[in-house]
């Protein structure tokens, strides 16, 4: 079952745009170096503010509230959060600078309901989690986004995600069960689920977990695909 962050399911949350702009703005504030933290921020930023990529005034006005913030942020945070009201107030400086109304315009799903305020919510929530007892800002964050870490989805969720290597769970009838109801729709799922790696897909199957009967088309593509099959045992 996937992990939920107060409203939110953790890995819908990594992948909101409200979440990332906190962390990448914490990222740059908090870090010795800069290097990339800066220019994501920057272009993020311009992207919001509607800043033309060759209007290098602008940018570079909205670089220097950048910097002003940042050196603000580090005075007032030192140190990673350990208390819910610290990870609210953090997350509210963070979209106060950012701009809520911009946000809101950039994200439609935003203006739908109180989803915003749900995101909102559930970053406060994972901060303070991923934050408690680490000496440094740079642990925390890595914490909240699970570096090293392997995340674990439905294919619904995977889309517009890429990773070095997926790794299909228990690729039989049970899984995919689906497929007897829509072949067509089933297939297409399991190919959005296949692009989803950069280099490399692993596919499993237990003989006591369910059959493949049902699902026999799409071991007979991956057989023509040359795709090796390893007996473990």
């Amino acid at each position: 079952m996937a992990a939920e962050i107060g409203p939110v399911k953790l890995q819908e949350l990594l992948s909101e745009d409200l979440s990332e702009l906190v962390i990448s703005l914490i990222r740059l504030a908090t870090a010795d170096r800069a290097g990339r933290a800066w220019g994501d921020c920057l272009n993020a930023l311009s992207l919001l503010r509607g800043l033309a990529a060759d209007d290098d005034r602008a940018r570079t006005r909205l670089g220097r509230e950048i910097e002003t913030f940042t050196a603000k942020f580090r005075e007032t945070y030192p140190r990673p959060v350990s208390s819910k009201s610290d990870a609210e107030a953090v997350v509210k400086a963070v979209l106060d600078f950012v701009g809520r109304a911009a946000l809101v315009a950039a994200c439609p799903a935003y203006s739908q309901g109180d989803w915003m305020k749900k995101v909102e919510e559930a970053v406060a929530l994972h901060l303070q989690a991923s934050s408690v007892l680490q000496p440094e800002w740079r642990l925390g964050l890595d914490v909240y986004e699970g570096v090293d870490s392997l995340p674990l989805m439905t294919i619904h969720k995977s889309k517009g995600l890429e990773y070095h290597t997926v790794i299909f769970v228990g690729l039989d009838d049970g899984a995919w069960w689906s497929f007897s109801r829509d072949q067509v729709e089933a297939t297409a799922g399991f190919f959005v689920a296949f692009t989803r790696a950069k280099q490399r897909v692993l596919f499993t199957y237990c003989p006591a977990r369910g059959h493949r009967n049902t699902i026999a088309t799409l071991y007979e593509m991956l057989q023509r695909a040359g795709v090796p099959v390893i007996t473990a045992g």
